[in-house]
């Protein structure tokens, strides 16, 4: 009968465990998007790199005394740990030139374009990239996918700010932008998406995916547009994100 009880109790831990894990890991998300924000202004690229590593170092430690207590088989805690280390740094640059705004992504393609390289590319991080201009739109994205562990980098440091966060980066998603050209002159791969613009006027160096927009009228170079759909709505984000998760992966593969 105690035998009987006590597989009851482990059990019904087991069942909860998944949830307080996810739990914990929303929790240490936002520690890590909070110590980012603190930390941007004396050292951008380090606060985006201590931000990333301390939410999955407090996500495992805390994890251990859970399951220590709850007395579930030590190597659950193992599987655990083999699950948060490692990963890596997808930077999401999400403006352009207000000149040409249909460069841009509309905010609810952002949000889908974020759930799909979190589905592509479960293991890694998102950071939303950007300057003053992006403020808005960018904060307006991290909160609305906040449950994904998204990162909300500084927008108002400078350029020279803004290229150490490229620089923390392991993949770069961008339209054609500063933002991709900083990631360009830095060496990071970059899938970058193309509108209004000419992708045949971009050099990526062979570490990169142009993804296109599905229409016959690109490239225009038009500030305004009539027609509808516009070509910044019929950019394919699913696309978009497994070239970015293939670029990871050959980076894991270079690595390796």
């Amino acid at each position: 009968a105690i035998a009987s009880t006590m597989a009851i109790s482990t059990q019904a831990e087991l069942m909860f465990l998944p949830l307080a894990l996810a739990s914990i890991g929303l929790l240490s998300s936002f520690l890590g998007i909070a110590v980012v924000r603190l930390r941007s202004s004396a050292a951008p690229e380090a606060a985006l790199r201590t931000g990333t590593l301390l939410a999955p170092a407090v996500f495992v430690a805390i994890a251990w005394f859970l399951i220590s207590g709850f007395g579930i088989d030590q190597n659950v805690w193992w599987s655990v740990l083999a699950g948060a280390v490692g990963g890596a740094l997808i930077g999401l640059n999400t403006g352009s030139s207000d000149a040409l705004r249909h460069k841009r992504l509309p905010r609810e393609h952002l949000v889908h374009l974020v759930q799909h390289l979190a589905d592509r590319c479960p293991d890694a991080r998102i950071a939303l990239l950007g300057g003053p201009e992006d403020a808005a739109r960018n904060q307006d994205l991290g909160h609305r996918t906040a449950t994904l562990g998204v990162l909300e980098t500084p927008t108002d440091g400078g350029l020279r700010a803004g290229l150490q966060m490229v620089a923390a980066c392991d993949v770069v998603v961008s339209a054609e932008s500063l933002g991709m050209h900083m990631a360009i002159g830095l060496g990071k791969p970059v899938a970058a998406w193309f509108t209004v613009s000419s992708h045949h006027e971009i050099d990526l160096y062979d570490r990169g995916t142009a993804v296109l927009a599905d229409v016959d009228c690109r490239p225009c170079m038009r500030s305004r547009c009539d027609r509808r759909p516009l070509c910044s709505e019929r950019v394919p984000l699913e696309e978009l994100a497994d070239a970015a998760g293939r670029l990871l992966d050959a980076r894991g593969a270079d690595v390796e």
